[in-house]
């Protein structure tokens, strides 16, 4: 038996069906190409027909972002207006 298939293992441009191991499993990796096409109306990369394969930096974008699991994105925090004094702002 192999080693459990994860992203780091997978080529730059993989086959559904090795997408679909690292996703859904050993036993529903080859749901994967059916579910990858429904969700390509919705952003999902497509199938790249030169490299024979989906981006796997976009797909796991797509899916991380798709199941809120990416991490959280830093807050911009505003910069003062040129006129605005930076020090400490001390109660009148």
């Amino acid at each position: 038996m192999r080693a459990k298939l994860t992203w780091d293992d997978l080529a730059e441009y993989p086959t559904d069906e090795d997408i679909g191991e690292v996703v859904l499993g050993r036993d529903r990796k080859g749901d994967f190409h059916r579910l990858a096409a429904l969700r390509e109306i919705d952003g999902m990369p497509k199938i790249d027909t030169f490299w024979g394969g989906r981006p796997k930096l976009l797909v796991r974008k797509f899916i991380e972002s798709d199941q809120s699991v990416a991490s959280p994105v830093r807050e911009h925090k505003e910069r003062p207006s040129w006129n605005e004094p930076r020090g400490r702002k001390v109660p009148a």
